[in-house]
């Protein structure tokens, strides 16, 4: 049992410790992927902590706790791509959020939840997309002049 707490302290501690920077970005580094080298072995913590949820009141807590960073680490993402002037520059960033929410397993919530709240995927994009699209529009208007 106590082998299992600071596995999964590890395990929290992880994910909090994951920054999407500037590299990050320009690479489309996705921590969260089964798939990508630096994250080996994601679906086998994903299991753990399935199993560890069913088996305690603290488990369910620190699985929440992954979630909520996961959340506020995206989000922080999609506000940095609806800040960001340059087209390209944001589309990299939404193109590393869709990465991560559909590398997310199934059971997290937080897949449909980043797509579809307020500020989340679907409406940052729409409104990038708008954006560049106003912008090229003046530029061809005082072209045209």
């Amino acid at each position: 049992r106590q082998e299992m707490n600071q596995t999964l302290d590890g395990i929290v501690n992880k994910y909090k410790s994951i920054v999407f920077d500037d590299t990050a970005i320009a690479q489309q580094r996705n921590y969260y992927d089964p798939y990508s080298g630096e994250c080996r072995g994601v679906e086998k913590t994903y299991a753990s902590l399935y199993k560890a949820f069913d088996s305690g009141t603290k488990y369910r807590e620190m699985w929440s706790e992954i979630q909520c960073d996961i959340r506020n680490k995206v989000m922080n993402l999609l506000k940095r791509a609806r800040d960001t002037p340059c087209y390209d520059e944001a589309m990299k960033i939404m193109l590393l959020c869709g990465s991560i929410c559909s590398s997310l397993p199934q059971k997290i919530e937080l897949r449909n939840q980043l797509q579809r709240c307020p500020g989340g995927l679907d409406l940052t994009k729409r409104h990038i997309e708008e954006s560049n699209k106003r912008e090229r529009e003046q530029l061809n208007a005082h072209l045209a002049v």
